[in-house]
């Protein structure tokens, strides 16, 4: 979230498509606190705005978090932690 205000983005922007097989996860932008933003039958858009977003308390310790490169993630050389 910070890598995308930072780079003067508003928003994240995300889909659901339907594929018969992944219903499990139907609710997933909705439980990371992402609001509907239109869609039809088989397809959602979900939107969540970056102004004033609080990261929830998560279950587990992130003890590296990759470097935001333009065209991906930066990978870690082998062995590096």
């Amino acid at each position: 979230m910070s890598a995308a205000g930072s780079a003067g983005k508003t928003a994240i922007i995300g889909d659901f498509v339907d594929s018969g097989r992944n219903g499990l996860v139907s609710d997933h932008y909705q439980k990371l606190g992402f609001t509907r933003d239109g869609g039809d039958k088989g397809h959602t858009r979900w939107r969540l705005e970056i102004a004033g977003f609080k990261a929830p308390a998560l279950p587990f310790v992130v003890k590296h978090r990759p470097r935001v490169i333009e065209g991906g993630i930066e990978r870690q050389k082998a062995g590096a932690a």
